[in-house]
């Protein structure tokens, strides 16, 4: 056989307990991460360790680097019905040399990254660098754990490297780069769901108790935040409700509520012929995907008394939810398969700073808290016993 079973097996008992190791240090990398990414010092020092590991998967923080999902790639499916076809998959390996490996063991893959950058920053990018690792180990364990077949490769002559693992896979598959030929592996389901599950693109995992846009929901008993929001001509479609509208200064403004509804952020109009007990659905997005910020320059300069918030969605979803803009200027663009993070805008209103700053906070705190929730998710499924599992890597 071109593959010895008895080295894959010893192999594949290393790359299992070293994966073990590795997730349990993976685990304890928030606890010692002392500051969080946030706008307020104050606020830094109340973040947990499960909000830490979120934003080390979900956050980018030097420029010039993705975040940790930005390195998967995954097939875009050509129907409307689901934005995703087949699992995720990270690079395991790539064709190459001794020389090769050795110039790749002396590089620092930080370093050109880390220069002009304070610690905080460098401490969030190294942690990233070591969830990829650690998803490849993971990745690649699976795939000698039960993944080759050394059988198919007597049969077709001729295959080395990248393009016999990849013959010898049923789920491995071969992609190139740049020239360079690597091998990519499924992630597990369990960092799959996590990964790109509900918390992430609730339009790539309808749920149907998720309000969708056009849809009739209680506003009795919720929190609701009045605001308005700037209507353009690719935006005027979603509203119905005219008298909701005003125009000012030659811009068109419409009425909307804020709603934290369970995971997620939802903006309503009034329904029409309605008390005001009910709200119709614009847009909804997971609260898990958003970044809140005030406009402090606003603040600073204007004479009226309204202020505004501007909320960021960020996901790998193509396209942003109804009523957010692109970002045109973030640079993060898809190429092929490759998982690029959309981000979005959109700018909300609201009568005065007492009312802006209600609407702050409680989206502050409910966004930290999905996200709290999501990082708990991969906490989990880093979770483990780091001992060896078997008595000897090298025998049965």
């Amino acid at each position: 056989a071109l593959i010895d079973n008895s080295v894959k097996k010893a192999a594949s008992k290393l790359l299992s307990h070293k994966r073990r190791q590795s997730g349990s240090f993976m685990s304890q990398i928030p606890s010692r991460l002392n500051k969080s990414k946030s706008e307020n010092k104050k606020e830094k020092n109340n973040l947990d360790n499960d909000l830490k590991m979120d934003c080390i998967f979900f956050d980018d923080f030097c420029k010039g680097s993705k975040s940790v999902v930005e390195n998967m790639q995954r097939r875009q499916n050509t129907s409307s019905g689901s934005l995703w076809d087949g699992p995720g998959y990270i690079p395991v390996a790539k064709d190459g040399c001794i020389a090769d490996l050795s110039k790749y063991f002396q590089e620092d893959i930080s370093a050109s990254l880390l220069l002009g950058h304070d610690d905080e920053e460098r401490a969030y990018h190294c942690g990233s660098n070591s969830a990829i690792a650690h998803l490849q180990l993971d990745s690649f364990s699976r795939l000698l754990k039960g993944g080759l077949d050394s059988s198919v490769l007597s049969k077709q002559k001729g295959y080395i490297g990248v393009s016999a693992l990849a013959l010898a896979s049923k789920q491995a598959v071969e992609s190139s780069k740049g020239g360079e030929y690597q091998l990519l592996c499924p992630l597990s389901p369990t960092f799959g769901e996590v990964l790109f599950g509900e918390d992430v693109s609730s339009t790539a995992n309808p749920n149907p108790e998720i309000p969708q846009p056009n849809s009739i929901i209680s506003l009795v008993g919720r929190g609701t935040f009045p605001c308005v929001c700037e209507v353009t001509n690719e935006t005027e479609s979603f509203f119905t409700d005219g008298n909701s509208l005003v125009v000012a200064e030659g811009l068109r403004w419409q009425s909307l509520y804020l709603v934290l509804l369970g995971k997620h952020m939802i903006l309503t109009e009034t329904v029409r012929g309605d008390s005001g007990s009910n709200g119709r659905v614009i847009t909804s997005c997971p609260l898990s995907n958003i970044i809140v910020q005030n406009d402090d320059a606003l603040d600073q300069q204007s004479a009226s008394s309204a202020r505004r918030l501007y909320l960021v969605h960020f996901s790998p979803e193509l396209s942003p939810p109804r009523l957010f803009e692109v970002d045109t200027a973030d640079g993060h663009a898809s190429n092929g398969n490759e998982v690029s993070i959309t981000r979005s805008e959109l700018g909300l209103w609201f009568e005065d700073s007492n009312a802006s700053t209600k609407a702050y906070k409680a989206l502050w705190t409910r966004i930290n808290k999905a996200r709290s929730k999501r990082g708990q998710k991969i906490r989990e499924a880093l979770a483990h016993d780091d001992r060896l599992r078997f008595p000897s890597l090298f025998k049965s």
